[in-house]
């Protein structure tokens, strides 16, 4: 049976200005599907089309924070992090980057497809 659970995740983006100096810690909101499959958990970012596991739902979520974070922080390096972030529809709003989607619904749904 596939069990499903939907919630955002806070992740820290480091940004450093080489000019000051300073190191600039923001928050990205991004959305975090966490399934079960057989004994382990997956866990997906549709917004940037990542995922990851772990062998419960926390695990499986850290791990797809840090995958979330290699990429952010490889896509900067690559100077392309601007055009991952627009892409993905994420604004910056001061301190915190986030997207406008907002969940409003997530099911399972089950209907006849003659086709199968």
């Amino acid at each position: 049976m596939l069990q499903q659970v939907m919630f955002p995740v806070y992740i820290f983006m480091k940004g450093i200005s080489l000019e000051s100096g300073v190191i600039t810690v923001r928050e990205i909101v991004t959305t975090a599907e966490i399934w079960r499959e057989g004994n382990m958990y997956t866990s997906y970012c549709p917004e940037m089309d990542v995922a990851s596991c772990g062998h419960n739902p926390d695990e499986a979520k850290r791990n797809l924070q840090a995958v979330i974070l290699i990429q952010l922080e490889e896509t900067k390096r690559m100077g392309t992090l601007e055009d991952l972030l627009s892409q993905a529809g994420y604004t910056r709003e001061g301190d915190l980057v986030t997207t406008g989607k907002k969940i409003v619904s997530f099911e399972e749904i089950r209907f006849p497809v003659s086709v199968l």
